[in-house]
């Protein structure tokens, strides 16, 4: 049973969340509860994930943050929304240190891809032998690059009235897009993260692999350049949209049910046992 004290934060911070009508940082809903000195305690943010766990009314999403399951923007069909779904290579993984070196980006509406941008990125922090082998990109492929600052504002219109920031490890390439941004004087739009990679896992739990060349193999979705941006992003989108229509056959229809897979799964395969036993 919750104690009091519990249950009235649990409303406020629930509150709060609907009200933006977005997804929430752990560092927003702890400046709510315990003011602006505390957002960025550590200890702060934990106390807010044990208030919101467990909590019906809401679900910490694939990016990390908070959603309310009662937002109207979780309404939206799922038939009607605008996914952006986007791939970073980077010179490394430490977000303020390393650079972005490759842009792809694919927009999804409709089950289809409607606008494609990708793009090499000049960076002054050199390219790590690792980073060569694994994409092909070496620094001097990078000298007659646009900087990064150019093409900012491509990527901040592609962003504009999305429902979703789609990759294939959504709590990497969101952060370290954000980052970027900023850097360059943008402000991303707050967008609610999608993961394929967290999809297909939850729909696909038996898969042979959750990489994307799997899964794109699996879907034959076209996958010529594994770890370049634009080819990537390309890869990703065709494997949303398959996941998408797996989402529906299992029961979604609004945004929001992609944040309760689990449930319809599991209402899926219990009807699926029941069926069996009436056949037995």
């Amino acid at each position: 049973m919750l104690t009091n004290e519990l249950w009235h934060l649990r409303q406020q911070a629930h509150h709060f969340i609907l009200n933006a009508n977005r997804s929430c940082t752990p560092q927003e809903i702890a400046r709510h509860l315990f003011g602006p000195q505390r957002h960025e305690d550590p200890v702060a943010q934990l106390v807010v994930r044990n208030i919101l766990d467990g909590d019906p009314a809401v679900c910490r999403g694939h990016d990390a943050r908070w959603i309310a399951f009662d937002a109207p923007f979780l309404e939206h069909p799922l038939n009607e929304l605008r996914h952006v779904v986007v791939d970073l290579e980077t010179t490394g993984s430490l977000i303020g240190v390393d650079r972005i070196i490759e842009v792809g980006i694919a927009v999804l509406e409709g089950g289809r891809i409607t606008q494609r941008f990708s793009s090499l990125t000049h960076s002054s922090r050199p390219v790590s032998g690792r980073i060569r082998r694994l994409t092909g990109i070496r620094s001097s492929d990078l000298d007659g690059a646009p900087a990064f600052g150019e093409v900012a504002p491509i990527i901040m219109d592609m962003l504009r009235g999305a429902d979703s920031f789609v990759a294939h490890d959504v709590r990497f390439d969101l952060n370290f897009l954000g980052w970027e941004l900023a850097r360059h004087g943008h402000v991303m739009p707050e967008l609610p993260g999608l993961c394929t990679l967290r999809l297909a896992q939850q729909l696909w739990p038996d898969h042979d692999g959750w990489r994307l060349q799997d899964l794109a193999g699996s879907f034959a979705v076209t996958h010529d350049r594994p770890h370049r941006a634009g080819e990537d992003a390309l890869a990703t989108a065709g494997v949303l949209a398959h996941a998408l229509e797996q989402a529906v056959v299992s029961g979604a229809a609004v945004f929001g049910d992609l944040y309760r897979l689990t449930s319809f799964l599991e209402d899926t395969d219990h009807d699926g046992d029941e069926m069996a036993a009436r056949a037995g």
